[in-house]
């Protein structure tokens, strides 16, 4: 399925930023950081979060989606120069998301799954001590994913896309 070819992409792409010595799917590991013994800061934690399926192409098994992928960014932060280097890191976080585009394949070759873009970036709660986590929010509007596709053949969607849009209408033509 398109989410766990997103989500083994996106971990891939976070080990190739220097200094991030944690990657893993987000369940709450802040919350038992000062419990959990089990990763090192910086550490950058992924959640993928799927929303308004739509079927196209009739039979053919193909799905838009909408998707939000969040990384959770933590760091530990002792001191002033610290936080610098937190923001630092953040913004190489950002340089290889924007504009992500992870790619599909099946026995008929690579396929690309959509485009995220950011869409929102905060600073979480500072309830840990001397943790800051920085939540970066990337949106792809219209992700393809293919997992169920049962017939090859080629379908034509004419979708206008725009920025702002929430929803789309596709017209099928065989």
């Amino acid at each position: 399925m398109s989410q766990a070819i997103i989500f083994k992409e996106a971990v891939e792409l976070v080990k190739t930023i220097d200094g991030i010595k944690t990657v893993d799917g987000w369940r709450g590991q802040f919350d038992n950081y000062t419990k959990e013994d089990g990763f090192l800061m910086p550490a950058v934690f992924i959640r993928i979060e799927p929303s308004n399926f739509r079927d196209i192409g009739g039979a053919s098994g193909i799905q838009l989606y909408d998707c939000l992928l969040t990384l959770l960014i933590g760091f530990d932060v002792y001191k002033g120069t610290e936080y610098q280097k937190a923001l630092e890191l953040k913004e190489k976080v950002f340089k290889k998301f924007h504009r992500f585009e992870p790619m599909g394949e099946d026995e008929r070759g690579k396929k690309n799954i959509g485009r995220f873009l950011r869409n929102g970036e905060e600073m979480q709660d500072l309830e840990y001590n001397n943790v800051l986590i920085w939540g970066q929010s990337y949106l792809c509007q219209n992700c393809w994913d293919y997992s169920a596709q049962t017939q090859y053949k080629t379908v034509t969607v004419n979708m206008p896309i725009t920025r702002t849009q929430t929803s789309i209408v596709t017209q099928i033509t065989n």
